[in-house]
């Protein structure tokens, strides 16, 4: 399956594909998605820790349809492709590396969590850990 998120990631920075909807406010893609996905794609404020919200796009991952939330830090872009999985929440996130790109996984609540990125893997690993506290932060409130 990382094959396929290499795909899709590469596809969008070709095709000038990178977002079906531009914006920096996370409360505009949650509607977007209504009707085109089967579950909730949460987008994140992380402006404050430099990771700055473009905009959003739907994709195909893994035969079905996905959400990817588009970030950009320094001259860095990352997709985080969020889909639904059968498989087990994953405590800790897991990193691959793949044909020159850094990719951190997890699954959570029967979606799996794909963030990918030239960005090297220290940084991209603190986006994903900044990603999770806010999804966990905003359950306890």
């Amino acid at each position: 399956m990382q094959v396929e998120i290499v795909s899709a990631h590469v596809r969008s920075l070709m095709e000038d594909n990178l977002t079906h909807i531009d914006t920096s406010n996370p409360q505009n893609i949650k509607p977007w998605f209504t009707g085109r996905v089967d579950f909730v794609p949460n987008a994140k404020d992380l402006t404050n820790s430099g990771f700055k919200l473009i905009g959003a796009r739907l994709d195909y991952v893994n035969r079905n349809n996905a959400a990817s939330i588009v970030y950009k830090t320094q001259n860095h872009l990352i997709n985080l492709f969020i889909f639904p999985t059968k498989e087990k929440d994953m405590l800790n996130t897991k990193a691959i590396q793949k044909r020159g790109y850094n990719i951190i996984k997890w699954t959570e609540n029967g979606l799996e969590y794909c963030a990918i990125s030239d960005l090297n893997m220290e940084e991209l690993k603190q986006f994903a850990q900044l990603y999770r506290e806010q999804s966990y932060n905003t359950r306890l409130y």
